[in-house]
């Protein structure tokens, strides 16, 4: 009987510190959601969402890297109609990139790096696949291709699924998206220099995560395309476990009211080729990626 009463205390002290802590939680996010409310205005490159981007489940027989890039036109055809064309006087102004009469907008600029970007020899001794970071576009990434382009080996820097376009398409793809469109380029890549030239795998940041998992998996997975050489700046390998949090916000978030606290930033867009804010499900994504590939670097 003593043992049955002891029983029951436990589960009530048990059902009780749940409630509390499901409260103190409840209030914090709530808490937040309404301290978000006072950050800037979201900008129609907060809230468009763009023709379809490439997704994981895209990867079916037939579908190929120029079906890619395909879909890249397609998506950049949409952001002049749908972002460039419809900017409100008010954001009319010579350093927002998203209108066309800026300096910063990136059809200005020597080349638009927002875009998957080849540079092909006439004889490739090789391929270098390269993977911008979070938020970033090829063009963080430009100074290394040239310098692999010069010494003969064919580049190719992809758009990551997300980038390139506006803010709002971050808040889109997952992080099996960003290994998916890996896999494809790779492949792509081992095509145009035939199957024996050495074949390299880079990455910057989140894309230095995203080469690391690529390039794990491909030890024990004969489909992949395995790197002979994999070069790392600064990967998002150990972020701080706070990130855990950043996918939180998905409890108010679908409440317009409460939209702002999907974001972890709202700044003006001034840079022609990285965006300055930042979905805080993007890093979500991240830190998924990252323990994955932290327990799959322990297994191997």
């Amino acid at each position: 009987m003593n043992a049955m009463k002891l029983g029951k205390r436990i589960l009530s002290w048990i059902v009780t510190l749940t409630v509390c802590l499901v409260a103190v939680i409840a209030t914090i996010i709530l808490i937040r959601g309404f301290d978000a409310r006072r950050m800037p205005d979201l900008k129609i490159w907060h809230t468009t969402r763009l023709s379809p981007e490439f997704r994981a489940s895209d990867m079916k027989p037939g579908f190929t890297f120029a079906d890619y890039l395909k879909r890249e036109d397609r998506l950049f055809e949409d952001l002049k109609v749908s972002v460039d064309q419809r900017i409100t006087k008010e954001d009319q102004y010579i350093l927002n990139r998203y209108y066309t009469e800026s300096v910063c907008h990136p059809d200005h600029q020597e080349k638009n790096w927002n875009r998957t970007v080849e540079l092909h020899p006439e004889h490739p001794k090789g391929g270098v696949l390269l993977l911008h970071g979070l938020s970033d576009s090829p063009y963080s990434m430009r100074a290394l291709a040239h310098i692999f382009y010069q010494q003969g080996y064919y580049v190719l820097v992809l758009r990551l699924p997300g980038h390139g376009t506006i803010p709002a398409m971050l808040k889109i793809p997952t992080w099996k998206d960003w290994v998916a469109a890996t896999d494809l380029a790779a492949r792509h890549v081992r095509s145009v220099i035939g199957p024996d030239a050495p074949f390299f795998l880079g990455g910057y940041s989140n894309g230095g995560l995203i080469a690391t998992y690529y390039t794990l998996n491909s030890v024990d997975d004969e489909s992949r395309i395995k790197p002979q050489k994999l070069f790392l700046f600064s990967p998002a390998i150990g972020i701080t476990r706070f990130v855990a949090f950043s996918g939180w916000h998905r409890v108010l978030s679908f409440i317009p009211y409460f939209q702002k606290i999907a974001w972890e930033s709202i700044e003006p867009e001034y840079d022609p080729f990285k965006y300055n804010s930042f979905p805080k499900i993007a890093g979500h994504h991240l830190y998924q990626l990252m323990r994955l590939t932290q327990k799959k670097d322990r297994a191997t």
